[in-house]
């Protein structure tokens, strides 16, 4: 089982440095569906994606303060946990 909490999935580390400002305003591409900003650990849950059991139990918990964030992690980051996650 996995529990995330606030978990940054794609919060804006990209190599070593915190953007969060630039993350905040993320959005989907169209294209792909995927986030147009990308950061460190998004390309390190991507590759090792296949890693994970299919059968693994998953709980995905974020708060909101009103501005689509904990307070530290956005979101759109605890949200981009979707596109690891294996579907039969």
């Amino acid at each position: 089982m996995i529990i995330a909490i606030a978990a940054p999935f794609n919060s804006g580390m990209i190599d070593g440095k915190f953007n969060r400002t630039a993350f905040a305003k993320n959005e989907l591409d169209g294209r792909t569906s995927k986030p147009k900003m990308q950061d460190d650990n998004y390309h390190y849950f991507e590759q090792n994606k296949n890693n994970m059991d299919i059968q693994t139990k998953i709980m995905n918990v974020m708060g909101d303060e009103g501005d689509g964030s904990d307070g530290v992690v956005t979101n759109f980051s605890s949200q981009s946990f979707k596109y690891f996650i294996k579907h039969n």
